[in-house]
């Protein structure tokens, strides 16, 4: 999968982890990127049943974790194109030390 576009914008916090990629120069597990994006929906739904969302996964940034874009909106037939959106960022966070990987906002 290609590294996250524009790498400056990725969250901040995810990047103190040490990934399973650094210790044994492997690529994680596919599955792991279909996992986070899973988390990411189920987040989403709990947070409201009013507005669409769509999950684009950022891909892994051959670091420590997954990045997601959770885009929000209302579309309505007079106006579908909403003219306000919401970007949610996720990070699923893969430590290197055995522990499950973690999805930060």
């Amino acid at each position: 999968m290609a590294p996250v576009p524009n790498q400056s914008r990725r969250l901040a916090r995810a990047a103190w982890a040490l990934s399973m990629c650094e210790e044994t120069g492997k690529q994680p597990p596919a599955e792991l990127d279909g996992e986070g994006a899973r988390l990411v929906s189920e987040v989403a739904i709990s947070w409201t049943r009013k507005y669409q969302f769509t999950i684009r996964r950022l891909g892994f940034d051959q670091q420590s974790a997954f990045h997601y874009e959770c885009i929000f909106s209302l579309p309505t037939n007079e106006q579908p194109v909403p003219s306000c959106v919401l970007y949610v960022r996720f990070a699923l966070v893969i430590p290197g030390d055995g522990k499950d990987p973690r999805l930060f906002l």
